[in-house]
């Protein structure tokens, strides 16, 4: 009954539309719009998914990402889930939490923001408007085998304020394809985040896809990287953000 009244409460009360509230998507940026897929164009939710394959994403990427990148384990409540790095713009030190572990924010290597720069140009992010500014973090998550997971779970941090209005995040996919899904949130059993049930919906992100999030997607919907069976072969991800509320502590951290 709960997820009932949930679920009611939620198709009750629409989010602004974008000619109420106008919100230009990532994807209508981009040299050639009709080559993006919707994956979620949920407007009563204000909430947007969609994908494309990018060439600018190199299979030689992988490799340096892999070899350069200090990672850090992501311990679960019996094994590692993974492995992690949380990029920042100079002068930024907030860190970036799974639960108690959190991860200190590191400098963008110079070598890792010209990739990034490559990786990113179809969306024309020349820092002329509010819409066109570049992202200033980055969390890069390493999937080294089929085991390696993240479980149900929405971008929410109070870093990114996705709960109270439209963020974007952009995910680069490299290396071996993984299932990634999405499902409505739905309130916690047992303490546990799952999605809606009847909601789930998955797409296959391989090595060159470019996705975004964008809206109160973050607001409404959940997303995890299921198991992948016996596969031994790696990937790995990185999730482009906005921080607009830097943690106390941070230099960057707004003075009222």
């Amino acid at each position: 009954m709960k997820e009932d009244q949930f679920k009611q409460q939620r198709e009750a009360h629409p989010e602004a539309t974008r000619e109420q509230k106008p919100l230009q998507l990532l994807y209508e940026r981009t040299p050639n719009p009709k080559a993006w897929t919707a994956c979620i164009a949920d407007e009563h939710n204000r909430s947007w998914m969609y994908m494309a394959h990018d060439r600018n994403i190199h299979q030689s990427d992988f490799q340096q990402l892999q070899n350069n990148i200090e990672w850090l384990d992501v311990h679960g409540s019996q094994a590692v889930t993974r492995k992690t790095m949380w990029f920042v713009k100079e002068g930024c030190k907030c860190h970036y939490n799974y639960g108690k572990q959190s991860v200190e924010g590191k400098p963008f290597p110079p070598w890792f923001t010209e990739m990034s720069k490559r990786w990113l140009q179809c969306f024309n992010l020349n820092g002329q408007d509010q819409d066109s500014n570049f992202p200033d973090a980055v969390n890069l998550n390493l999937y080294e085998n089929g085991d390696h997971v993240v479980a149900w779970h929405s971008d929410d941090e109070p870093l990114f304020q996705g709960k109270t209005q439209d963020t974007r995040i952009i995910s680069v996919s490299l290396g071996s394809a993984r299932k990634f899904q999405t499902g409505f949130k739905a309130p916690r059993r047992g303490g546990i985040l799952k999605p809606e049930k009847g909601s789930i919906a998955s797409f296959t992100l391989g090595h060159g896809q470019l996705s975004t999030m964008e809206g109160l997607f973050q607001k409404h919907y959940l997303h995890q990287i299921a198991k992948a069976g016996s596969t031994n072969r790696p990937r790995i991800n990185a999730t482009f953000r906005y921080i607009v509320q830097h943690a106390p502590g941070c230099p960057l951290a707004k003075r009222w």
